[in-house]
């Protein structure tokens, strides 16, 4: 079962560090205490998904380009991904994988959605089939604690 709070919290914090956006204004913009954000962002609070809808708008005002699809079957279609490819990697036959994984690494309908951390997952699979140095890309994954989403 996917843990939408845990995942409004993360991606929060992400989409806000990205943005290179305070605490205080973002808290601000969405109209919650400061104190409150602080809290969700480590844990110690819930988000809801009405702030978490604020957020998203406030970061589509801030960059045109940015929509995030609510759609929580993308979560789903790019887990199955991420097993395939694990079993290819085990089964040593991800050089045809590879190929197979490019055009949903292309599609940008997965990277502002749910599937977020998913499909960097994924990323890293694929980088690692074609030798690319992946190992930060992971390290950042598992420090961000998204294996707990994945696996909770």
């Amino acid at each position: 079962m996917f843990d939408y709070s845990r995942f409004y919290r993360i991606y929060t914090q992400h989409l806000r560090k990205y943005y290179e956006v305070s605490q205080q204004n973002l808290a601000k913009a969405i109209q919650i205490p400061n104190s409150s954000l602080s809290k969700i962002e480590a844990g110690k609070q819930e988000m809801d998904e009405k702030t978490f809808k604020k957020v998203i708008v406030f970061f589509e005002k801030i960059d045109e380009d940015f929509r995030f699809s609510f759609d929580p079957d993308l979560v789903e279609e790019v887990e199955s991904w991420n097993r395939k490819s694990v079993h290819a990697f085990l089964m040593m036959t991800y050089e045809s994988m590879a190929y197979e994984i490019k055009p949903i690494l292309d599609n940008s309908k997965y990277l502002h959605s749910f599937a977020y951390f998913h499909i960097r997952l994924l990323q890293g699979l694929y980088d690692n089939f074609l030798d690319i140095d992946c190992m930060e890309q992971i390290k950042e994954l598992i420090d961000s604690i998204i294996f707990k989403i994945i696996i909770i």
